[in-house]
């Protein structure tokens, strides 16, 4: 293909001939013609050369708003009129020759359209918004690995795994085993009335007239009960003795009465029996009182009447009403036991050992091995405590950064509505949707349908080229130098000095801009 004729290839003439010819447009019939400087000059009327103003043409109207600077003509459907509207499609005033300032820093102040796109863009590929908080959440990430270590499992981790005892089940959250442990402390006795059980124990074994964690009564000095006996086998022998006195008694009075057996059938036979005491009616009333005393004081021990037969109601609910002794003793025992039990993995759930006040730091595996409780004497509530205070600042810390990421986020979704704004008015500028992806289709042939802006260019300046043949001059670009019959209503093809673009005028615009 011959090389394309461009316009700022073609050589400017000095003057212009009589013969030299005009390429128009023939504005009847839509075709290009070439006339003479003769035709034109005949054809025109250059009268009022430089006396007439724009609004002298017949589709321009700036009269009724007259035009302001930086305002441009533009096509009203009757018109064209004087108009800002791009400059407040750009949201600026009439004449800015930029956009003005931003209140935030990602689009350059003072700076053209398509230098606040490419700010736009690039902030946004280059994610700047997570770069700038990059230190913050790292910040945070440091504190969520002190508090993984705190909590003794691993990264990542749902639940707590497995334990030893049976309050906690296994795999639970930490919500659900304070809840279980929660559950099971206030199910168990506490402190108040395990002093409540302990005063009572007291008060039996007081009432027993033995030493604590004395496993018998010790020694009697009498022969009816036993040294180092337990209160139900004093209380066996008692009930022994008497019940054999009673029996020994009866047997004498009926051998009295019925008639004495050969071995007592005789005063001296009883006296001898009585162990010649002569006071042995009040010997054995003695006796018999002194057991019955004994009786008594064992019946004021266990805090009852003597005669009753368990040790009737109690106000608190360790041992159940109406218990006897050993029942109130086993009761009490169990109960121990179980809180001795609990207390045990109270003191197991701490970590430490036990009778321990404090937890202190030895240097080995036992230690905390974050910041917030390394290094230091803690008791419980100091622990809980400096997590507690460590907590408050982190949730600061997160209330800070949150209020700066929805700050960043707002003016970033300002940024990104204006950008789909621009995006919007652009397609609109275009002829298109804003979501469009092509120009859609076109009457002509010149360009294919459904290309995209650089495609249609791409076809219009090819078409351009290979519409023109080499040369600098109009005998090229037409062909021959044979003048047209010159039309009624023409056009003229004129180039701008100033950018080189090719434009079209008619003969009145000539007529009443030139000058002579």
């Amino acid at each position: 293909m011959a090389a394309s004729l461009k316009v700022s290839e073609l050589t400017s003439l000095a003057s212009v001939a009589s013969a030299d010819l005009f390429l128009v447009s023939d504005a009847d019939v839509s075709i290009s013609k070439k006339v003479t400087l003769t035709n034109v000059e005949g054809s025109m009327s250059l009268a009022n050369l430089g006396t007439k103003s724009i609004d002298n043409l017949s589709d321009v109207d700036i009269t009724t708003a007259a035009p302001n600077t930086g305002e441009a003509l533009a096509w009203d459907g009757s018109n064209f009129v004087p108009t800002a509207a791009h400059f407040t499609l750009a949201g600026v005033s009439a004449g800015a020759v930029n956009l003005g300032t931003f209140s935030g820093d990602i689009i350059t102040d003072n700076t053209t359209i398509k230098t606040a796109f490419q700010d736009l863009e690039t902030k946004i590929e280059s994610n700047d918004q997570a770069a700038a908080t990059a230190s913050a959440v790292t910040e945070i990430d440091g504190n969520v690995n002190d508090l993984i270590l705190v909590s003794g499992l691993a990264e990542n981790a749902q639940n707590l795994g497995t334990f030893s005892g049976s309050t906690i089940t296994d795999d639970q959250t930490v919500k659900a085993a304070l809840q279980a442990l929660e559950t099971s402390l206030e199910t168990k006795e506490s402190q108040v009335t395990v002093a409540e059980i302990n005063s009572n124990a007291d008060d039996l074994i007081s009432l027993t007239g033995v030493a604590e964690n004395t496993v018998n009564l010790g020694t009697f000095s009498g022969s009816t009960i036993d040294n180092s006996v337990t209160i139900k086998a004093a209380l066996q022998a008692l009930e022994s003795a008497i019940e054999a006195e009673t029996a020994a008694r009866g047997s004498a009075i009926t051998d009295l009465i019925d008639g004495a057996p050969d071995a007592l059938n005789t005063l001296n036979e009883l006296a001898a029996a009585l162990n010649d005491d002569a006071s042995a009616a009040a010997t054995l009333t003695a006796a018999i009182t002194a057991n019955e005393t004994h009786i008594d004081n064992m019946a004021t021990l266990t805090g009852v009447a003597k005669d009753d037969l368990n040790l009737g109601t109690f106000s608190g609910s360790t041992i159940p009403d109406s218990r006897t002794v050993k029942s109130a003793l086993q009761e009490i025992e169990t109960a121990f036991e179980e809180v001795d039990t609990n207390t045990d993995n109270v003191i197991s759930l701490t970590g430490v050992a036990e009778n321990t006040t404090v937890f202190s730091p030895t240097g080995g595996d036992a230690d905390f091995t974050g910041t917030t409780l390394a290094g230091t004497d803690l008791t419980v509530k100091s622990a809980l405590q400096a997590l507690g205070t460590k907590a408050d600042a982190n949730a600061a810390a997160n209330t800070a950064e949150a209020s700066t990421r929805a700050a960043a986020d707002a003016t970033l979704t300002t940024n990104v509505g204006t950008l789909q704004t621009h995006t919007s008015n652009q397609g609109t500028t275009l002829g298109v949707a804003a979501t469009a992806t092509h120009l859609g289709t076109f009457s002509g042939s010149t360009i294919n349908d459904n290309v995209n802006v650089k495609q249609a260019l791409q076809a219009l300046e090819t078409a351009c080229e290979l519409s023109t043949d080499d040369g600098d001059n109009v005998n090229q670009l037409v062909g021959n130098t044979s003048a047209d019959a010159e039309p009624a209503n023409y056009f003229f093809l004129v180039v701008d000095a100033s950018t080189g673009a090719i434009k079209v005028i008619n003969k009145e615009f000539v007529e009443t801009e030139g000058s002579n």
